[in-house]
């Protein structure tokens, strides 16, 4: 089992990649959800980024450290600013490889094809926080149906008011002109 696993969670947000951008000026800022599934504490991570351009080019390899602890089956996002500059040529960046170093003083490698992706069922993440997780974004977006559910409610029953409302106003209004008609004619 690998040290740690790559994730997909922003705190209950999920996104498409495992390493987000944030493209501001002519830098560019890297952000790596992971989690510690090994049973050791971990003391620092080095990852190793490529960024990629539009044709699948790798245009530019950094490597960041990530400053632990971060104990066993705990998470976290290694945020690192301005790593890559002229993002507007980067298209995605990928993770080639991750070192790990343990409190204990061991250590171990991962390559890129070996990282387990939190949003995998088999990994030791989404087995111990996944159906969790899932299980609250349902929720989440159960209770935003029903509140635009309940918004399209009382939109509706607003309508059905003001309808009301112009129907009774156009009753009185021919009430008037009838009256206003007849009264004349009366005299």
């Amino acid at each position: 089992m690998a040290g740690i696993e790559i994730g997909y969670h922003e705190w209950g947000q999920l996104s498409d990649r495992s390493v987000l951008l944030s493209k501001i000026s002519q830098l560019c800022d890297v952000k790596t959800f992971f989690y510690n599934a090994s049973d050791k504490t971990i003391k620092y991570v080095t990852f190793y980024y490529s960024a990629i351009n539009a044709v699948g080019d790798i245009i530019a390899t950094v490597s960041r450290k990530f400053t632990g602890p971060l104990e066993p089956d705990k998470k976290t996002i290694a945020h690192f600013e301005d790593v890559f500059n002229n993002y507007s040529s980067i298209e995605e960046v990928a993770i080639e490889k991750v070192e790990i170093e343990y409190m204990d003083g061991t250590a171990e490698t991962i390559a890129r094809e070996d990282l387990v992706q939190t949003r995998d069922h088999n990994s030791v993440y989404y087995k111990k926080y996944g159906k969790e997780e899932e299980e609250r974004e349902k929720r989440n977006q159960e209770r935003k149906r029903e509140a635009e559910a309940k918004r399209i409610a009382e939109q509706a029953k607003r309508a059905k008011k003001t309808k009301i409302i112009y129907g009774i106003i156009g009753v009185i209004v021919v009430a008037i002109m009838i009256f206003g008609v007849i009264v004349p004619s009366l005299g």
